[in-house]
Formats: structure tokens, C-alpha cells, sequence
């Protein structure tokens, strides 16, 4: 083995096998310049300071234990691994323009630290084995970690995923976690299935940042303080117990998902002006809770679900096409102005409101039998206007206020609306 103070251009050091303990250090590995080794065994280790444009470290095999220093991995330097084998390490203070570290699989404990993942750096990965880590202070413009398969426990923890920065996995498995203290600008997390318990926390999710994820399977979690400016939650399917908490859902924000499964939940502090709640399907005992719905804001209800609302903003909707057997939406106060339109209040549905607002209005095409709006105070001018009251359906006003209204085309058998003015 030969000490290196710097190692020129073009220069090659070819090693069939780097032996246990086994070191090759390097002040600079020039432009061009190539380590090709096909074993780096248990402890060898490839300390240099900076890989320059265009060098390369190609191992087939990184052994347990092994490592490959660098502090500066230059302009399309690389380092291409076949195997990082359990405990191996390449820690890397900065990953240049371009610069890539491609893995096929990253094995248990495993780990590439990497302070700053440069402009289009790159880390593709095709297996991030059981407790594998990606540590990553910033990850820069265009940057990319695309992972095939994210094992159990695996980590990949980032302080700021920067401008277009993308992590693709297509499966985060069990446990796994992607932790980042803020999505920037259009930055992307798609995954395809978050595994039973699996972990995608955010601080902040940026103007335009999305996380599209296949399926939330049981236990899954994605915690987010702030969703920003059109940022988006697109979910295909929210598995059982599944959970998306939101401090707050910016102006334009959305969280869509097609079906919203059993006890899964969506909590939210503040739906923002314009923000969405989107769900094809909201499953049995599945809940939105909402502490205030916001200007404009929407939520889209389905069967035996609920959304308890503390206030009811004006011009609030909540629109639902269809109100299934006992679901209900619960609200405090319903706002100046606010709508709940519903096509078909079907059997046993309730919408409890404390205080209907001044013009505030509840337009039921049809409310089925046995279902229920009960009203502790019917504003100034507000309306409940219903094509057809079932067979039982109720309408029980505490106090019928000024102009109030409810236009009713047909009363069915056994109907009623109670009044009880102060």
C-alpha cells in the first residue's frame, strides 16, 4: 500500500481485494483518477479528503465495517457499490454537482452520512436493508435518494429537502421513518405503499411539496405542522388506524384520498382558505375533526363518517352528495353565509347545530327517514329548505328567528317540525 499526497489525473490504483484493516490514504484524488477495488473487507478503509471531477471508488463488495471517508465528493465524482454490507459506512461531508453514490443494496446498518447532498447529487439505492441510514443535513436542488424497497426500520433523515428534491420508494416498510424538518418548493416523497407503522413526520410541507402515497397501511402516520400553499397529501387508500394530524392546512392545501378507511383519521387545527378534504369513500368510523373550517374551505363526506366542527366559518361549505345511515356532522356555530348542501339526508343521519347564523343556509333534497336536524336557534334569514321530509324525519328549532325558514315540499308520514320560541 502506498501513502498519496495526491493522486493526479488519470491515475489508477487497481486492488482485487483490500484486506482486513487495509488502508489507502488520500490528500486528493484528481480528475479522472479510479480506485477499482472488487472486495473492501472488514475494517479496510479509503480515507480521502477530496474525490475530484469526474474520479471514481468503484467496490464490488463494501464489507462489514468498512468505510470510504470523503470530505468533498466532487463534480460527477462517484462512488458505485454493488453491496454496503451490514456496518459499512461512506460518510461524506458534501456530495458535489452531480456527484452519485450509486448502492443495489444498502445492508443492515448500513449507513452513507452525507452533510450536504449537493445540486443533482444522487443516491439510488435498490434495497435499504433492516436499520440502513441515509443521514442528510440538506438535500439540494434536484437532488435524489430513489430507494426500490425501504426496509424495516430503515432511515432516511433529512433536516431540508430542498427545491425539486425527490426520495421515490417504491415500498417504505415497516416501521421505516423519513423524517424532515421541512419539504420545500415542489419538492416530492412519492411512495407507493407506507408500511404498517411507518413514519413520513414534517415540519413544514412547502408551496407546491407533495407526498403521494398509494396506500397508508395500518398504524401508517404522516404528521405535518404546517401544509402549505397548494401542497398536497394524495392518498389512494388510508388503511386502519391510519393517521394524517395537520396543525394547519394552508390556502389551496389538499389532502385527497379515494377511500378513507376503517378508524382512519385526518385531524386538523385550521382548514385554511380554500383547503380540501377530499374522499371518495370515508370509511366506517372514520373522523375529520376540524377545530375551525376556513373561508371557502371543503369537505367532501361519505358513509358513516363524521366531522365534528367547532366553528363553521362564513361561506364555509361542506358539500356531501349523499349523507350514509348515522353519519353526522357536528357544528357549533355555522357561520354568516355558511352551506351544508346535501343531494340525500339518508336514514338516521344527524346534523347537530348549536347556533344556525344569520342566512346561513342547509339545503336537503330529500331527508330520509328518521333523520335529524336539530337547531338550538334558527338565525336571522337562515333557511333549511328540504324537497321531501321522510317518513319520521324531524326538524326541532329551539327558536325560529327572523325571517327564518324552512320551505318544505312534502311532509311525510309522521314528520315534524318543532318549534320553541323564547
Amino acid at each position: 500500500m502506498k501513502l498519496n499526497d495526491e493522486l493526479g489525473a488519470e491515475v489508477v490504483i487497481p486492488v482485487d481485494e483490500l484486506g482486513v484493516g487495509a488502508v489507502i490514504p488520500v490528500d486528493e484524488l484528481g480528475v479522472g483518477a479510479v480506485i477499482p477495488v472488487d472486495e473492501l473487507c472488514v475494517g479496510a478503509v479509503i480515507p480521502v479528503d477530496e474525490l475530484g471531477v469526474g474520479a471514481v471508488i468503484p467496490v464490488d463488495e463494501l464489507g462489514a465495517g468498512a468505510v470510504i471517508p470523503v470530505d468533498v465528493l466532487g463534480a460527477g465524482a462517484v462512488i458505485p457499490v454493488d453491496e454496503l454490507r451490514a456496518g459499512a459506512v461512506t460518510p461524506v461531508d458534501e456530495l458535489g454537482v452531480g456527484a452519485v453514490i450509486p448502492v443495489d443494496k444498502l445492508g443492515t446498518g448500513a449507513v452513507i452520512p452525507v452533510d450536504v447532498l449537493g445540486v443533482r447529487a444522487v443516491i439510488p439505492v435498490d434495497v435499504l436493508g433492516a436499520g440502513a441510514v441515509i443521514p442528510v443535513d440538506e438535500l439540494g436542488v434536484g437532488a435524489g435518494i430513489p430507494v426500490d424497497e425501504l426496509g424495516v426500520g430503515a432511515v432516511i433523515p433529512v433536516d431540508e429537502l430542498g427545491v425539486g428534491a425527490v426520495i421515490p420508494v417504491d415500498e417504505l416498510g415497516a416501521g421505516a421513518v423519513i423524517p424532515v424538518d421541512e419539504l420545500g418548493v415542489g419538492a416530492v416523497i412519492p411512495v407507493d405503499v407506507l408500511g404498517a407503522g411507518a413514519v413520513i413526520p414534517v415540519d413544514v410541507l412547502g408551496a407546491g411539496a407533495v407526498i403521494p402515497v398509494d396506500e397508508l397501511g395500518v398504524g401508517a402516520v404522516i404528521p405535518v405542522d404546517v401544509l402549505g400553499a397548494g401542497a398536497v397529501i394524495q392518498v389512494n387508500e388510508l388503511g386502519a388506524g391510519a393517521v394524517i394530524p395537520v396543525d394547519e392546512l394552508g390556502v389551496g392545501a389538499v389532502i385527497s384520498g379515494d377511500e378513507l378507511g376503517v378508524r382512519a383519521v385526518i385531524p386538523v387545527e385550521e382548514l385554511g382558505v380554500g383547503a380540501v378534504i377530499s374522499g371518495d369513500e370515508l370509511g366506517a368510523g372514520a373522523v375529520i375533526p376540524v377545530d375551525e373550517l376556513g373561508l371557502r374551505a371543503v369537505i367532501q363526506l361519505g358513509v358513516r363518517a363524521v366531522i365534528p366542527v367547532d366553528v363553521l366559518c362564513a361561506g364555509a361549505v361542506i358539500p356531501v352528495d349523499e349523507l350514509g345511515v348515522g353519519a353526522v356532522i357536528q357544528v357549533d356555530e355555522l357561520g354568516v353565509g355558511a352551506v351544508i348542501p346535501v343531494d340525500e339526508l339518508d336514514v338516521r343521519a344527524v346534523i347537530p347545530i348549536d347556533e344556525l347564523g344569520v342566512e346561513a343556509v342547509i339545503p336537503v333534497d330529500e331527508l330520509g327517514v328518521g333523520a335529524v336536524i336539530p337547531v338550538d336557534e334558527l338565525g336571522v334569514r337562515a333557511v333549511i329548505p328540504v324537497d321531501e321530509l321522510g317518513v319520521r324525519a324531524a326538524i326541532p328549532v329551539d327558536d325560529l328567528g327572523v325571517g327564518a325558514v324552512i320551505p318544505v315540499d312534502e311532509l311525510g308520514a309522521g314528520a315534524f317540525i318543532p318549534v320553541f320560541p323564547e
